[in-house]
């Protein structure tokens, strides 16, 4: 992504009524100190009652409890998991399997030597259902806690400069507004655990689910 187009992304306003309604509900579960080794991910939409989230306030107490009730039944449960991103040891790529494509790799995350600060690349496969090519997560610069990437042309934006371990996810929208389009929060409660709520009507869910996991890795 050029410069010109990242300073756009970031200073474009947002939509008026900066809210939107999820339609999925997902629980980030690391089985280790970061979010760069091991995860299990847990559809868990099913189990909660979406209402509209605004992107200028973290998602609601009441849907993180929920979510967090719900993941505390079946994190330890594999067969319940939607997706699993697996790292070997000293390798730098993390794969990202699909429960429902029989583990297949559905994308794969190329962490950086400076993972707080560099570029994330999340690879997918030839004919990948989820993106006809591969998306590049990229710092605004050092100073913001923002990251930006482009799908088929549209450019998006991380922003955790809210406060605490969590962001909102933003699209761009005729290229003149930017609308929320996914949230997380991360919290110490959850420790090494994350809840993302998106709204897959706007952006696939592992295009989401990998910027996320990139995003958290760095230092916000």
């Amino acid at each position: 992504m050029s410069a010109t187009m990242t300073e756009k992304t970031q200073t474009l306003a947002v939509d008026e009524q900066p809210s939107f309604t999820p339609t999925k509900v997902f629980f980030i579960n690391s089985s280790s100190g970061d979010f760069s080794d091991e995860l299990h991910v847990l559809d868990l939409t099913s189990n909660v009652t979406l209402s509209p989230c605004s992107s200028t306030s973290p998602i609601p107490d009441s849907l993180r409890d929920e979510v967090e009730r719900a993941a505390t039944k079946q994190k330890n449960d594999r067969s319940a998991w939607s997706f699993e991103l697996t790292r070997g040891t000293f390798s730098s790529t993390m794969e990202f399997h699909d429960a429902s494509a029989g583990g297949a790799v559905a994308a794969e995350l190329d962490m950086p030597v400076l993972k707080h600060y560099s570029v994330w690349k999340v690879r997918f496969p030839e004919g990948s259902p989820h993106s006809s090519h591969d998306v590049e997560v990229r710092p605004v610069s050092i100073w913001k806690k923002q990251e930006t990437f482009v799908k088929d042309s549209v450019p998006y934006l991380w922003d955790m400069s809210m406060g605490g371990k969590g962001g909102v996810l933003y699209k761009t929208v005729e290229f003149e507004k930017r609308v929320p389009v996914a949230q997380f929060v991360a919290k110490n409660w959850l420790k090494n655990c994350c809840v993302l709520v998106l709204d897959d009507r706007q952006l696939d869910a592992v295009v989401a689910l990998s910027t996320c996991v990139a995003v958290l890795n760095r230092d916000i």
